[in-house]
């Protein structure tokens, strides 16, 4: 009788560890990104709703935004999980500049990030997505696109912002959101796909917390741009 208890218990226990494997294999994974920031408003109140819910997220900022007013604001997004990334100095088109003007664009920003947050960035995301080989060889800095559901544009609702991502979101993606200046149907929008996502089961991390599950940030210098991490 005594084996037959150890039998069971066995092979209850090998059930269990059978539906934490399973468990483990289905675990989706996403993170958030933001364009055009810092500032005190809109930026903040990202931050406030994905303090809410326990999320981190990748803030990819303008250097000509960073100042004394908003590096407080990186610092909170600092302290909150978040990392602090590249997107130019002064958001223009990268294409249109001499490669010595292309570089002072993305190491300028790259130099008030860390002077702001103690930590160098390691992605880039060009503006308007514009980039070409000088570029890449220009930086160490990985390049990245996103999950692109327009919120720049104010003609794109709330509920259109909300359905983009819920019903074309998957496993490995960065979602690209914009936290300019009153860009309130993005908040929207966030207080409604963070709760929703995490019931579908998926994780929020940061655009390097993605690509280190997916194996590591790819090598410098190889002219691509991401959407996703794996």
């Amino acid at each position: 009788m005594k084996k037959i208890l150890l039998l069971i218990a066995s092979l209850l226990y090998a059930v269990a560890l059978l539906g934490q494997s399973d468990t483990a294999g289905v675990r989706k994974y996403v993170a958030l990104s933001f364009d055009d920031g810092p500032n005190t408003t809109t930026t903040m109140q990202a931050l406030d709703v994905m303090e809410t819910y326990g999320v981190p997220g990748s803030f990819f900022v303008n250097g000509c935004n960073i100042n004394e007013e908003t590096i407080p604001v990186l610092r909170r997004a600092k302290a909150l999980g978040c990392d602090i990334e590249n997107h130019s100095q002064n958001h223009r088109h990268m294409l249109e500049l001499t490669s010595a003007e292309m570089r002072d664009e993305i190491e300028r920003t790259s130099r008030l990030i860390e002077n702001a947050v103690g930590v160098a960035p390691r992605f880039f995301r060009p503006p308007y997505i514009e980039h070409n080989d000088t570029m890449h060889n220009l930086t160490d800095l990985c390049f990245i696109y996103g999950f692109d559901l327009s919120d720049w544009n104010k003609e794109v609702a709330t509920e259109q912002r909300i359905d983009a991502i819920l019903t074309g979101v998957s496993d490995g993606d960065i979602i690209l959101l914009h936290d300019f200046k009153d860009n309130d149907q993005t908040i929207e929008t966030l207080k409604v796909i963070i709760p929703e996502l995490q019931r579908r089961g998926f994780t929020f991390v940061t655009v390097a917390g993605l690509f280190a599950l997916g194996g590591g940030i790819p090598a410098p210098h190889n002219g691509q741009i991401y959407s996703e991490a794996y």
